[in-house]
């Protein structure tokens, strides 16, 4: 489909999805990338211990080539999967070139390494989204949620964050996947995120690593709820290793 709009490709894929069609013969308009399966965390709900891998990250030079191939069709890349993408040392040079090729991005952190100079790094390199995986607002609860993490460290690396973004270059969301381990402190991690100016909330529902979750967002300060994007679109995984 060389050459051919993005947004043709978008419509055919939309309608092909209101027909059912079940083969699609349109491209993803979406690639999540997996920029490193390594992690400085073990938290109680992720299967990332689970699934077997080699820690390695994924080289330049191979993401480039994936950015090369897609970016006549792709329209977001999302850098969230198994690994924690902060700890691949070329992060910020793989999102400033998905930027260059006209793509948006995201990315999901546990914010330990989100110190200020990596946090600018982030915003220098055009980064859209980015969610920081919170899932408490006591520091009781966070450490029964994310054993060996630093609640304290990871709440002003996310305040100051806010201060650096003071011309909203970058969306921002606070979120939580709600489970049994931290249901006591659910309303209170909306009340305390939703009274912060510039961040969002969003309230993920656990589901297993064979399912779908759901997503809830908060509009931050009011409350509102709005629906998430990318469902009902075509996605596309690239993994850096089995």
């Amino acid at each position: 489909m060389s050459g051919r709009p993005k947004w043709r490709n978008r419509i055919q894929l939309l309608g092909n999805y209101l027909w059912r069609v079940p083969v699609l013969p349109g491209m993803p308009i979406a690639l999540i990338i997996e920029a490193t399966n390594r992690c400085n965390l073990n938290c109680i709900m992720c299967p990332r211990e689970k699934m077997n891998a080699h820690p390695r990250d994924m080289s330049l030079e191979l993401f480039k080539r994936i950015v090369d191939d897609a970016k006549g069709y792709v329209q977001y890349i999302d850098f969230s999967f198994r690994g924690e993408p902060l700890l691949n040392k070329n992060i910020f040079q793989m999102i400033a070139y998905v930027k260059k090729s006209g793509i948006n991005t995201s990315l999901q952190t546990n914010g330990l390494l989100l110190s200020r100079e990596n946090g600018r790094s982030l915003l220098d390199a055009g980064l859209d989204l980015l969610t920081v995986s919170l899932d408490a607002s006591s520091a009781e609860i966070y450490d029964k949620v994310r054993p060996g993490s630093d609640f304290r460290r990871v709440i002003g690396n996310v305040q100051q964050l806010i201060r650096l973004n003071d011309r909203n270059r970058m969306t921002i969301i606070a979120q939580m996947v709600h489970m049994a381990e931290n249901h006591s402190d659910l309303q209170a991690f909306k009340n305390h995120w939703k009274s912060q100016k510039h961040i969002l909330v969003r309230i993920k529902p656990f589901s297993s690593p064979q399912g779908w979750s759901i997503l809830i967002f908060l509009r931050a300060g009011t409350g509102d709820l709005f629906d998430a994007p990318g469902f009902g679109e075509a996605w596309l995984f690239v993994r850096t290793a089995r």
